[in-house]
């Protein structure tokens, strides 16, 4: 054989790989990632805030006031964090109701979730 053809074909033959490594990486990876959140448990921490204020032994017109406006918050914040969220991870995001099993490649958003909105754990 050709000593050129030989150089041309082992030069191809990198490239080839090279781009199939980049589009694995770039594209194929980052399709199979998934993010889930577990909402009921967002849900359910806001819900014992509410319930707290709410039901205190000697809670006040201004308290139960206060804990509307927490929910009203929590009502307008919760869509804007859940829209945020793809972007951030580069990812399709789930209810994890909605998911069977796990994968290597899921990923928990909760706590990133509970951050955004400013709640414990």
């Amino acid at each position: 054989m050709n000593r050129a053809f030989v150089i041309h074909f082992v030069a191809s033959l990198v490239l080839i790989a090279m781009v199939l490594t980049a589009y694995h990486r770039l594209v194929i990876l980052p399709m199979r990632r998934v993010g889930v959140i577990d909402i009921a448990a967002i849900w359910s921490v806001k819900e014992k805030q509410f319930a707290d204020i709410v039901t205190r032994a000697g809670a006040t017109e201004r308290d139960r006031q206060k804990a509307m406006e927490i929910a009203s918050d929590f009502a307008r914040d919760l869509p804007v964090a859940l829209e945020q969220l793809p972007q951030e991870c580069g990812c399709l995001v789930l209810v994890r109701t909605a998911i069977l099993g796990h994968s290597p490649d899921t990923i928990d958003l909760t706590p990133l979730l509970r951050h955004k909105l400013g709640l414990p754990g």
